[in-house]
């Protein structure tokens, strides 16, 4: 079974990855020993697959004003988007200041955290519920 990955118009990121037993049109051969999902969060650098650096996952703790999340470590360019889980509404865009966001979740309910930043930092989402 040969592994394979299509890169995007960069020929850095991969846009597909996956295994079989021809390659498909426009793929390269990936190492036969890295999963699909290995490479998917993976870079070509040099001919070697590179991990892309993940971004910090959201601190949630509880406060006597609902949830306060905190995520550091961030770089300039990222940006948290807070969904309202049941109706798909996204309820705010932030961005980090001195690297950090800390917000406060009040309102009963289930919201999904995404947090973003250009390549080649692989997104994070976490799914919160507010009792």
């Amino acid at each position: 079974m040969l592994r394979w990955a299509i890169l995007g118009p960069d020929g850095t990121y991969p846009a597909q990855a996956g295994s079989g037993r021809t390659l498909p049109p426009g793929a390269i051969e990936t190492p036969p020993d890295v999963l699909p999902e290995t490479i998917a969060a993976s870079r070509l650098v040099d001919g070697a697959w590179v991990p892309r650096p993940a971004l910090p996952d959201p601190a949630v703790a509880g406060s006597a004003d609902g949830l306060r999340v905190t995520v550091g470590g961030l770089p300039p360019e990222a940006a948290c988007t807070v969904w309202d889980a049941a109706t798909g509404e996204a309820l705010a865009t932030l961005t980090p200041d001195e690297g950090a966001i800390v917000f406060t979740l009040a309102d009963p309910g289930r919201y999904l955290i995404e947090i973003e930043a250009p390549r080649p930092w692989r997104p994070v989402s976490r799914a919160v519920v507010v009792p």
